[in-house]
């Protein structure tokens, strides 16, 4: 877009979605979500190792792809992607949406061009870092209220529900986190 303005930009990001189109499967469902992203649904698979060689054919296509820009040079379609896996990083469309945005993020932020696979205990460290931050830059006056949450039967305190609150004179801020607590 900033090179060769936005006419060629929407060419390219057309050009990229033919390639996804040419190297994945039939059956594989490609859409494009906003921008530049995309979302590719690899299933009906039989096992982890043909979805990995389906995806590895699209790296493959990708990497050989081709494009010629206005100045007449020819490039390859650059992309990165992440990669969330059914069940392990979640049993719902949008949650392994969520992880793979994770991922693909992830790896765009330390080496573009390359896919990268969600892992639960690096995105769980990055969650932490981002409350201790919060934490950290929140006013200093506060006060910290604890709340339990009762248990749909009635029997027992199912979490209890952590707010912290400070009300300023033009902003407020709210953090809320909810820790199990196991009832005999």
């Amino acid at each position: 877009n900033d090179t060769f303005g936005h006419e060629w930009g929407d060419r390219y990001i057309h050009e990229a979605a033919v390639c996804f189109l040419r190297s994945i499967p039939d059956e594989t469902l490609c859409a494009r979500v906003s921008g530049d992203e995309f979302n590719i649904l690899f299933y009906g698979y039989d096992s982890r190792e043909a979805v990995q060689e389906a995806i590895d054919r699209l790296i493959s296509g990708v990497e050989n792809s081709c494009f010629n820009l206005p100045d007449g040079t020819a490039t390859r379609i650059h992309v990165s992607g992440g990669i969330a896996w059914y069940p392990d990083d979640g049993t719902e469309m949008m949650e392994l949406i969520k992880c793979a945005d994770y991922a693909m993020y992830r790896i765009k932020k330390n080496e573009k061009g390359r896919f990268g696979v969600f892992d639960r205990a690096q995105y769980e460290r990055a969650e932490q870092e981002k409350a201790a931050l919060s934490l950290r830059r929140a006013p200093k006056t506060k006060r910290i209220i604890a709340k339990p949450l009762p248990s749909k039967d009635g029997r027992g305190c199912l979490g209890l529900k952590n707010g912290m609150y400070h009300h300023g004179a033009s902003s407020s801020f709210a953090m809320a986190a909810r820790v199990s607590v196991c009832t005999a």
